[in-house]
Protein backbone atom coordinates (compact mmCIF):
# COMPACT_ATOMS: atom_id res chain seq x y z
CA UNK A 1 0.00 0.00 0.00
CA UNK A 2 2.74 2.88 0.57
CA UNK A 3 4.34 2.13 -3.16
CA UNK A 4 0.74 2.48 -4.28
CA UNK A 5 0.74 6.14 -2.43
CA UNK A 6 -1.52 5.28 0.40
CA UNK A 7 -1.38 6.82 3.48
CA UNK A 8 0.09 5.36 6.36
CA UNK A 9 -3.65 5.67 8.53
CA UNK A 10 -4.94 4.03 5.59
CA UNK A 11 -2.77 1.31 5.59
CA UNK A 12 -3.40 0.74 9.33
CA UNK A 13 -7.51 0.57 9.02
CA UNK A 14 -6.75 -1.98 6.34
CA UNK A 15 -4.43 -4.21 8.52
CA UNK A 16 -6.73 -3.28 11.42
CA UNK A 17 -3.57 -2.08 13.58
CA UNK A 18 -3.09 1.23 14.88
CA UNK A 19 -1.36 3.83 13.00
CA UNK A 20 1.64 4.00 15.56
CA UNK A 21 2.48 0.43 14.58
CA UNK A 22 2.36 0.92 10.78
CA UNK A 23 4.89 3.75 11.54
CA UNK A 24 7.27 2.09 14.10
CA UNK A 25 7.62 -0.62 11.02
CA UNK A 26 8.43 1.08 8.02
CA UNK A 27 10.70 3.45 9.88
CA UNK A 28 12.38 0.13 11.74
CA UNK A 29 12.46 -1.82 8.48
CA UNK A 30 13.20 1.38 5.97
CA UNK A 31 16.71 1.49 3.93
CA UNK A 32 18.85 4.11 5.93
CA UNK A 33 19.79 5.69 2.92
CA UNK A 34 16.96 7.09 1.37
CA UNK A 35 14.48 5.75 3.67
CA UNK A 36 12.56 3.60 1.22
CA UNK A 37 10.58 0.67 2.72
CA UNK A 38 10.77 -2.21 0.64
CA UNK A 39 9.42 -5.87 1.14
CA UNK A 40 12.29 -7.64 0.19
CA UNK A 41 14.60 -5.34 2.83
CA UNK A 42 12.05 -5.49 5.23
CA UNK A 43 12.40 -9.45 4.62
CA UNK A 44 16.46 -9.66 4.61
CA UNK A 45 16.32 -7.14 7.85
CA UNK A 46 13.80 -9.49 10.16
CA UNK A 47 15.60 -12.76 9.09
CA UNK A 48 18.68 -11.35 10.79
CA UNK A 49 17.37 -9.77 13.83
CA UNK A 50 15.89 -13.52 14.43
CA UNK A 51 19.74 -14.65 13.88
CA UNK A 52 21.05 -12.27 16.54
CA UNK A 53 18.41 -12.68 19.01
CA UNK A 54 19.11 -14.39 22.07
CA UNK A 55 17.95 -18.13 22.01
CA UNK A 56 16.34 -19.68 25.19
CA UNK A 57 18.50 -22.49 27.22
CA UNK A 58 16.66 -25.46 27.73
CA UNK A 59 17.33 -27.39 31.21
CA UNK A 60 19.07 -30.10 29.38
CA UNK A 61 20.27 -33.43 31.59
CA UNK A 62 23.89 -31.14 31.91
CA UNK A 63 22.14 -28.03 33.03
CA UNK A 64 20.11 -30.21 35.71
CA UNK A 65 23.04 -32.12 37.04
CA UNK A 66 25.13 -28.75 37.03
CA UNK A 67 22.57 -27.60 39.68
CA UNK A 68 22.29 -30.79 41.91
CA UNK A 69 25.87 -30.27 41.92
CA UNK A 70 25.52 -26.63 43.05
CA UNK A 71 22.85 -27.63 45.42
CA UNK A 72 24.82 -30.58 47.19
CA UNK A 73 27.87 -27.96 47.43
CA UNK A 74 25.37 -25.63 49.51
CA UNK A 75 24.81 -22.89 46.70
CA UNK A 76 21.71 -21.01 45.81
CA UNK A 77 20.03 -20.83 42.62
CA UNK A 78 21.12 -17.48 42.66
CA UNK A 79 24.28 -18.20 43.37
CA UNK A 80 24.67 -21.52 40.55
CA UNK A 81 23.51 -19.47 37.81
CA UNK A 82 25.38 -16.15 38.68
CA UNK A 83 28.79 -18.62 38.86
CA UNK A 84 27.93 -20.30 35.50
CA UNK A 85 27.31 -16.83 33.79
CA UNK A 86 31.01 -15.94 34.99
CA UNK A 87 32.37 -18.99 34.00
CA UNK A 88 30.99 -18.80 30.54
CA UNK A 89 28.91 -22.38 31.04
CA UNK A 90 25.44 -22.36 29.88
CA UNK A 91 22.95 -22.41 32.42
CA UNK A 92 19.12 -21.38 33.16
CA UNK A 93 18.31 -17.94 35.26
CA UNK A 94 17.40 -18.58 38.97
CA UNK A 95 13.49 -19.00 38.50
CA UNK A 96 13.94 -21.93 36.28
CA UNK A 97 16.02 -23.47 38.80
CA UNK A 98 13.32 -22.64 41.05
CA UNK A 99 10.23 -24.18 39.66
CA UNK A 100 12.13 -27.41 38.86
CA UNK A 101 12.91 -27.36 42.63
CA UNK A 102 9.01 -26.87 43.33
CA UNK A 103 7.92 -29.31 40.10
CA UNK A 104 10.60 -32.33 41.63
CA UNK A 105 8.72 -31.82 45.11
CA UNK A 106 5.46 -31.80 43.87
CA UNK A 107 6.66 -34.99 41.69
CA UNK A 108 7.98 -36.70 45.23
CA UNK A 109 11.48 -35.37 44.72
CA UNK A 110 13.85 -34.35 47.29
CA UNK A 111 15.56 -31.91 45.26
CA UNK A 112 13.91 -29.21 47.19
CA UNK A 113 15.36 -30.11 50.53
CA UNK A 114 19.12 -29.09 49.16
CA UNK A 115 18.14 -25.43 49.33
CA UNK A 116 19.98 -23.27 52.06
CA UNK A 117 16.63 -22.11 53.51
CA UNK A 118 13.92 -25.42 54.67
CA UNK A 119 12.80 -25.46 51.03
CA UNK A 120 9.92 -23.00 51.81
CA UNK A 121 8.39 -20.22 49.45
CA UNK A 122 8.27 -16.57 50.19
CA UNK A 123 5.52 -14.91 50.78
CA UNK A 124 4.74 -11.58 49.34
CA UNK A 125 4.03 -9.04 51.80
CA UNK A 126 1.10 -7.27 51.88
CA UNK A 127 0.06 -9.21 49.54
CA UNK A 128 -3.53 -11.23 51.51
CA UNK A 129 -4.50 -12.96 48.64
CA UNK A 130 -1.01 -14.71 48.02
CA UNK A 131 -0.96 -18.49 48.76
Amino acid sequence: MLAQNHKQNQTALAIGKDKSVVSREVNWNADQRNGICKSDLANRKYKQRQEQKNRAVIFTISIKNYVEDGLNNESSPQQISGRARLDGNACVSRECIYQYIWKDKKQGGHVFEKLRHTGRKCRKRGNSKDK
